[in-house]
């Protein structure tokens, strides 16, 4: 079963300074799996991959193969248009785009990989399994 992808595994997976152990197993699951995620992913892949740049983290070209690394992963991208979103953001405190990442987990009954904290609490008051199981 494809789970629920958010910026903050996605990130791990694709810059050094932010890889975990933990999240390295999910990119191994997500290549037999497949994963989801809303379609505002990519713009905040892309967000992060700008400000490598700008602060010397990665080159131009680095970033570029990274984000065509990223595309090459097996992705369903979710565009959402539901007044649920809004309902969400209100109930769980969380900002629009957290709140799109656990909207597509329910909507799918998929798990959630998330290091954020706050999405992680707020999923698993939702009933949504969370992945990685354990963070450090």
């Amino acid at each position: 079963m494809a789970f629920v992808l958010d910026a903050s595994v996605a990130l791990a997976w694709l810059i050094d300074s932010e890889r975990m152990v933990a999240t390295d197993a999910l990119l191994d699951r997500a290549a037999v799996e497949g994963v989801v995620a809303p379609s505002l992913l990519i713009y905040e892949i892309a967000n992060r991959l700008g400000r490598a740049v700008r602060t010397g983290e990665l080159s131009r070209d680095q970033a570029h193969e990274t984000l065509r690394f990223f595309t090459s992963l097996d992705l369903e991208f979710v565009q959402l248009h539901t007044l649920a979103l809004v309902d969400s953001t209100v109930d769980t405190g969380l900002t629009s785009y957290d709140a799109a990442y656990l909207q597509v987990a329910s909507t799918r009954g998929a798990p959630l990989a998330t290091l954020d904290r706050k999405l992680r609490a707020a999923a698993e008051a939702a009933g949504v399994a969370v992945l990685p199981e354990r963070i450090s």
